[in-house]
């Protein structure tokens, strides 16, 4: 009986997580939504270097508040990733990668566009529906996000 805990039909039960051999299963939401979102960050990041290097033709220097929008959209990923965790949600993961994906890339075209000339904050309203988004996903989700 030290091997586990026995069923009505004789066979030792296994622990959830564990799979035919019995070594722990990893998580597959959260792997699939770290996969996701690490794909987004390289599609974002793709398209802001290009903007970027038709910014350094256009110039010969290249000032740090081009590069703010980019590092606030990592943080943003960052924050996505680490507080869905934290609340153990289990919805779709392709649906917080859409959202992000689209965000991350309307923020390359405003910065395209130059939206993003006059300084730091005009970043405020990104922000803001970040934490908007992260707010609707876990007081609204159903019951898909376990607090």
């Amino acid at each position: 009986m030290s091997e586990g805990k026995k069923t009505n039909w004789g066979k030792t039960a296994r622990p959830r997580n564990a799979n035919a051999s019995g070594s722990a299963v990893p998580r597959q939401p959260a792997t699939r939504m770290s996969l996701l979102l690490g794909l987004v960050f390289l599609t974002v990041l793709t398209a802001h270097a290009s903007v970027l290097a038709v910014k350094l033709g256009n110039a010969p220097t290249l000032p740090w508040m081009h590069v703010a929008p980019l590092a606030l959209f990592a943080a943003s990923l960052l924050l996505v990733q680490l507080t869905l965790a934290v609340v153990r949600y289990r919805g779709d993961a392709g649906i917080v990668a859409g959202a992000q994906l689209l965000a991350g890339l309307g923020m390359v075209v405003q910065f395209r566009v130059g939206a993003y000339a006059n300084g730091l904050l005009e970043l405020v309203p990104f922000a803001l529906g970040v934490c908007g988004f992260l707010l609707a996903l876990v007081l609204a989700g159903k019951g898909r996000a376990g607090m």
